[in-house]
């Protein structure tokens, strides 16, 4: 099966899946979903009796690793303020089911020093330091966390950090004992940790920005995550996010992005998200 079959079986919160899965399909398809970083959307996406046998094993472990993944993040929310570091989560929170290695996080001061302290203190190890960034391990979840100083690779800085401080949000996350209520991160108000995080025009410009400069590749991923974003973004939000990829000197590389999006939409499901066109 193809990229177009896989996005009609998935859908979009434009178009409703089209597609059902043969059982002789399902491991390539889920394959294919992995690679590009949505093997949990895809396998959530089937209903309980459409994931093959083969699969349920591996759906329950990835189901797993995202609710791992919704605890640790409060938890590091809550070491980050007590320390009273000022800091925000970006490229973390996606607004679908999702799996990750690690959590990105900004320092907006300038100083590493006290986030290694902090985490140190909490039991964290430091895997590796580099020249905008330090990464530490949860010895638990044995999920990364990466410390930006600066937003960048090598020691090209590709974000501006100080252009961010004001599109930082609070965003409810987890159950209020810690547990994992909903595989759906954004939006879960259940009485959880805060954490502090870019608001979604700003994250979605941050993906975009660093799929093309540090990673140079498009994944499906980004295609749902630009989707699922605009599709809860207003007026005001697609404005912003235009008005910041010119500030950051980002406007080619966010077209490019959007248009990708754009092409495969129209070609899975025969129609461009109005969201897109108004961009």
């Amino acid at each position: 099966m193809s990229v177009v079959d896989l996005l009609r079986v998935v859908g979009s919160p434009f178009a409703e899946s089209t597609h059902s899965v043969p059982a002789e399909d399902a491991q390539g398809l889920y394959e294919l979903a992995r690679r590009n970083r949505m093997g949990l959307l895809l396998l959530t996406s089937l209903g309980d009796d459409d994931v093959p046998a083969s699969l349920e094993e591996e759906r329950a472990s990835m189901i797993e690793k995202s609710e791992e993944t919704i605890r640790l993040i409060p938890r590091v929310a809550s070491i980050l303020q007590d320390a009273g570091l000022n800091y925000s989560l970006f490229k973390t929170i996606r607004p679908y089911p999702y799996t990750t290695v690690d959590l990105d996080v900004i320092a907006f001061d300038g100083d590493l020093e006290p986030f290694g302290e902090a985490f140190t203190a909490a039991g964290f190890i430091t895997l590796d330091e580099g020249p905008l960034s330090t990464t530490f391990r949860d010895p638990e979840s044995s999920i990364g966390i990466d410390i930006y100083d600066e937003i960048g690779v090598s020691k090209i800085i590709y974000l501006d950090k100080r252009n961010l401080l004001d599109h930082v949000v609070d965003v409810e996350v987890g159950g209020p004992d810690g547990s994992a209520p909903d595989l759906h991160v954004v939006d879960v108000e259940v009485g959880g940790g805060t954490v502090r995080a870019l608001d979604p025009a700003s994250d979605l410009l941050a993906i975009i920005s660093h799929s093309i400069i540090k990673e140079l590749m498009y994944v499906l991923s980004e295609y749902y995550t630009t989707l699922y974003t605009l599709d809860a973004t207003t007026p005001g939000e697609l404005d912003s996010l235009v008005t910041q990829a010119s500030e950051h000197r980002l406007i080619s590389p966010a077209s490019l992005r959007l248009g990708i999006s754009a092409a495969l939409h129209q070609l899975a499901h025969g129609l461009i998200p109005e969201n897109i066109m108004d961009l």
